[in-house]
């Protein structure tokens, strides 16, 4: 497939290397580059279509396992001071949004817990 072009948004370049990705894998099995490339290219826009477009998406950085996830958003919420959402973004090597939706999703779930 072809080099991605900078001016393409996050999204087509994200779709890019998905397509990309696969056909790497399918060449490294033994399929033929150009056929490669098409099965990458649809599995690309069958992203796209599934996400329905215009879907901001995280995608995480694969550094810890599930479990190591949750001990880290309780972390978060125990440090949590009311106001210091980029503080904990830097601690914890995430985006800011990333610590506002932590600490959205405990709160809700603190909220909902049976007395």
């Amino acid at each position: 497939m072809a080099v991605p072009e900078m001016k393409e948004s996050r999204g087509e370049l994200v779709l890019t290397l998905i397509a990309d990705a696969v056909s790497r894998r399918l060449q490294r099995r033994g399929m033929d580059k150009e056929q490669a490339d098409e099965v990458g290219a649809e599995c690309g826009e069958d992203v796209r279509t599934s996400l329905g477009g215009g879907v901001p998406v995280y995608i995480p950085n694969g550094k810890q396992s599930t479990g190591r996830i949750a001990e880290r958003n309780a972390e978060i919420w125990k440090a949590f001071n009311g106001s210091n959402y980029e503080e904990l973004a830097r601690a914890y090597d995430l985006s800011v949004m990333m610590v506002r939706r932590i600490i959205a999703k405990v709160r809700r779930e603190k909220q909902w817990r049976p007395a």
